[in-house]
């Protein structure tokens, strides 16, 4: 291995340790909240979740006729699959982050079952399924749905509905491999362009060892 390759994750391995010996704070209300959102997000922004409008059961009358073409595109785009895809990432993501921001103790797997249980019995893929409907009224005319249902019936469209998750999952691998190469070049460069960090890095690398 490389000696950037080592100082890089030797980096890591320094930063890591020091988050395992930062002393566990009582949990707030808030930091079990910010932990709900960031698992119930699954890499959105945390930000946009927070600030987003809240859609309630109140909500302005919609055209029939459009409602109906919303839930017609909602169909042909497989969103209910989604939705179910989406509070299956909830679920699967949201019991160990709870898990590790609540305080060691005999109580804590109870807790946790009850949460989750309880959690999992809010989460209706129609009930998410209705409070989209609103959105998609808020940002598209009638006639633009209208397109968007042309366009999903087509082949093309069928192809794209099909296509796209595959695309999006490479395009994530492809990013995360650059990143990786961008952050590993700029340590080897930062290192090489600073010998005396460099020094200083490598022997406070040797110290965290075990």
């Amino acid at each position: 291995m490389k000696v950037f390759d080592l100082c890089f994750i030797g980096l890591l391995a320094v930063a890591a340790q020091g988050m395992a010996q930062t002393p566990r704070l009582r949990p707030s209300v808030r930091a079990v909240e910010d932990t709900i959102i960031d698992s119930a997000s699954a890499g959105w922004d945390r930000s946009a979740v927070r600030e987003a409008p809240q859609t309630t059961g109140k909500q302005s009358k919609i055209d029939v006729a459009k409602e109906a073409d919303i839930r017609r595109l909602m169909v042909l785009t497989h969103t209910t699959l989604l939705d179910n895809q989406t509070i299956g990432t909830m679920e699967a993501n949201v019991r160990p982050a709870i898990t590790n921001v609540l305080p060691p103790g005999e109580y804590r797997a109870k807790l946790v079952d009850l949460f989750v249980a309880k959690y999992k019995s809010k989460l209706n893929p129609e009930e998410l399924k209705e409070r989209a409907i609103p959105v998609y009224d808020k940002h598209f005319s009638a006639a633009e749905i209208k397109e968007m249902i042309r366009f999903y019936e087509s082949p093309l469209g069928q192809k794209v509905l099909k296509e796209m998750p595959i695309v999006t999952a490479e395009l994530q691998q492809i990013g995360q491999a650059w990143g990786e190469a961008a952050g590993k070049e700029s340590m080897s460069e930062v290192l090489s362009e600073n010998p005396e960090i460099r020094k200083q890095f490598e022997a406070a690398s040797q110290k965290t060892k075990p």
